[in-house]
């Protein structure tokens, strides 16, 4: 019976392993390494599920140690739920959950709660594996929908609630660069596998 169980459980493991996606992107500032982001993307039947953590340390003025999480998962090609959690010097700064739940999404950002009517099937976690298609993308983060305009053929352009703009560049339909424009700095990343 436990030979059953360990053979169902290696089955499982390699089917989600061959239909996963894993990209690993150094975060640059200033021609310096300073952390991470690991993207990945798994598929098991209708459901799509992306997951992104990042980590970075630096000084500025004091020094920085801050750790990112977003997490979503599609069905379909619609968001069922997502969250993102981002923390700094291990203090969370900043949450969010979205859930769709009786044909809307209940979005709570922090301490704030809101509606959201209009199906989601893209995202900043989805831009890490494919370019947009719409011109307005969700963020995990804000809890919001974000515009976002191509600059050229592989060029993208996110422009955010606080009108900072992200670039994402792309080769083959693979996002292999991202400009993130900060508020004390830009920092780029930089795919690496």
């Amino acid at each position: 019976m436990l030979n059953k169980y360990i053979l169902y459980l290696t089955l499982f493991l390699l089917s989600t392993f061959a239909h996963g996606q894993q990209h690993i992107y150094r975060i640059d500032w200033k021609g310096d390494s300073i952390g991470y982001l690991i993207a990945e993307q798994s598929k098991s039947g209708s459901l799509v599920t992306f997951d992104l953590k990042s980590r970075t340390k630096f000084s500025f003025l004091m020094s920085f140690d801050m750790y990112n999480e977003y997490y979503s998962v599609y069905r379909d090609g619609k968001l069922l739920s997502a969250s993102s959690e981002n923390t700094v010097n291990n203090k969370r700064k900043s949450h969010s959950s979205v859930k769709f739940l009786e044909e809307m999404y209940h979005i709570q950002v922090d301490d704030k709660d809101r509606i959201e009517e209009m199906i989601i099937s893209e995202s900043i976690s989805t831009l890490y594996f494919r370019p947009p298609v719409k011109a307005k993308i969700f963020s995990e983060r804000y809890g919001q929908f974000c515009s976002i305009q191509r600059s050229d053929s592989q060029t993208f352009v996110l422009i955010k609630p606080d009108d900072r703009k992200n670039h994402y560049f792309y080769e083959n339909g693979i996002c292999t660069r991202v400009e993130v424009d900060l508020p004390l700095a830009t920092i780029e990343l930089n795919k690496i596998n």
